[in-house]
């Protein structure tokens, strides 16, 4: 009765839902443009994992466990168990590799759920994130009056090309192996029926996540630090009509406990990244939000099988490249811009080393384990 009501409440004004995976990297950009819509007059509803309920209700904005969500709307009590359990389906050990962010065993299943929730909600605007949560997105499609916009917190829609050129393979490849497992394929057919779009490409051509974006996909960084995407690929997204908008950097207000970056240390930041375009060149070294998060097995303290830390990796890897380059350097402070997830402690105080010399040497660096845990986005 009382969720009923929430409803009647919500369907008579503007009423937006946040739809994102538990992962600091993706959830902190959003808040701001969360906050935002509530100081306009929006209510929010933010559907999100339990550890982010905090930050998320600091907005404004009204949290939804997402295991609560799924468990009601669909008997799913854990939604990260489902989708781990989900990879032994693909039968094929190599979909570990591929099935989190390519699969479409988990969104088949997810799909109806989130279109029960939208309908009993009855929002008019969804933000969601496109690289763990299509499914919102999909969901969406089937409510005619639902807008969705993507927040894309990767480097561009470019961002797995570079993947790919950083560490090898292709993503023809990927789409050939995705097109050749039957247990997909049937997730593929069912969300095709479901969303009534037999030519959805769900990852069995290219570009790969095409079908991820919305008409309108915000982008948290700077054209002229996005990866870059490929003419093809360009005209793909052109021809569907789905535009890409460079926002930069959203930054919420730093933790009370952390000291933020000055307006000087801003200042120059942005100095130097406009010093791109003159020809000066500037290496950012960034761990992500996964080995600096919480997490017990990949992040600041676990060791993810192996027998470094978090902490150590990003140790080591920060000592090999200032040794690398430290003749060529100055430290820019920037402050804690590296945040935990909540609950946890800021993240290691971050840098932006500056080359002075004209033209920069190639760094060598001992590439990562393939045990650690982080994807391509983390």
């Amino acid at each position: 009765m009382a969720s009923s009501a929430r409803s009647s409440v919500h369907s008579q004004n503007r009423l937006a839902v946040f739809v994102f995976p538990g992962a600091a990297g993706h959830v902190n950009p959003s808040l701001p443009i969360c906050r935002r819509l509530v100081d306009l007059g929006w209510q929010v509803v933010y559907v999100c994992n339990p550890s982010f309920q905090s930050v998320i209700e600091e907005t404004g904005a009204e949290f939804r466990d997402v295991n609560a969500v799924c468990e009601s709307f669909g008997g799913i009590s854990d939604l990260r168990e489902m989708i781990l359990q989900s990879m032994a389906e693909y039968q094929d050990p190599g979909a570990k590799m591929w099935a989190m962010n390519f699969g479409s065993i988990a969104t088949e299943r997810l799909i109806p759920i989130f279109a029960d929730f939208f309908k009993e909600l009855s929002p008019k605007l969804l933000i969601y994130c496109p690289v763990l949560c299509p499914y919102a997105h999909f969901a969406a499609s089937l409510l005619p009056k639902l807008r969705s916009v993507s927040l894309l917190t990767a480097a561009g829609p470019g961002y797995w090309d570079a993947a790919f050129k950083a560490h090898g393979g292709t993503a023809q490849q990927l789409v050939e192996t995705i097109a050749k497992n039957e247990a997909n394929q049937v997730a593929v057919s069912k969300i095709r029926v479901k969303l009534e779009q037999p030519r959805m490409s769900l990852n069995t051509s290219e570009p790969l996540v095409q079908d991820y974006y919305a008409p309108l996909n915000l982008v948290t960084t700077l054209p002229s630090l996005a990866d870059p995407l490929s003419e093809k690929d360009a005209g793909v997204y052109f021809a569907q009509g789905k535009k890409f908008e460079f926002v930069g950097p959203l930054l919420v207000p730093a933790p009370s406990e952390a000291a933020p970056a000055s307006a000087e240390d801003t200042s120059k930041l942005f100095e130097e990244i406009g010093g791109v375009e003159a020809g000066r060149e500037i290496v950012y070294v960034s761990m992500g939000t996964v080995v600096t998060g919480n997490h017990e097995e990949y992040g600041w303290r676990g060791c993810s099988g192996t027998v470094l830390t978090g902490k150590q990796i990003c140790q080591a890897v920060y000592g090999a490249v200032q040794r690398t380059w430290r003749s060529g350097w100055r430290q820019l402070p920037l402050g804690d811009s590296v945040r935990r997830s909540p609950g946890g402690r800021s993240g290691p105080r971050s840098t932006l080393p500056v080359a002075r010399k004209r033209r920069a040497k190639e760094l060598h660096l001992p590439p990562a384990s393939a045990s650690s845990g982080a994807s391509a986005t983390g």
